[in-house]
């Protein structure tokens, strides 16, 4: 691979940013990698601010820790919300009409909330971990 800018030189790096060839005349140094222009600069290091704030609110900005895991209101929240979706279905499985007479919509209901509660359950049982 040549040069982006000068065609007739082999680069010797990527930009970091857009992954256009550099030679060693067009390489610009920004944090730790190697940009081809002002606006990729630009565009690093808002990325690089954007990867510290991640890193900060997961727990991973020191040495050593481990990712958080995911709170259990999460957990309870899919929980609740599958309560209330596998309510709705047995009252329209027992009570209601149903989707054209036949209860698909109360399985369909049911079905999401099943689906919810064990997922929320999962979560909150394993701890998963972003």
């Amino acid at each position: 691979m040549n040069c982006f800018n000068h065609q007739d030189i082999p680069a010797v790096c990527a930009c970091g940013t857009c992954a256009k060839g550099l030679c060693q005349n067009c390489m610009q140094p920004c944090s730790g990698k190697f940009v081809c222009s002002e606006v990729c600069a630009e565009n690093w290091e808002k990325l690089a601010k954007m990867n510290e704030k991640a890193l900060k609110i997961y727990g991973l900005d020191k040495p050593g820790n481990k990712p958080s895991k995911i709170g259990s209101r999460a957990a309870l929240f899919n929980i609740s919300l599958g309560l209330l979706f596998l309510g709705f279905g047995i009252y329209d499985f027992f009570y209601g009409v149903g989707y054209y007479g036949l209860g698909l919509y109360s399985v369909f209901l049911s079905a999401i909330g099943l689906a919810s509660i064990v997922y929320g359950y999962k979560t909150y049982k394993d701890g998963i971990r972003l």
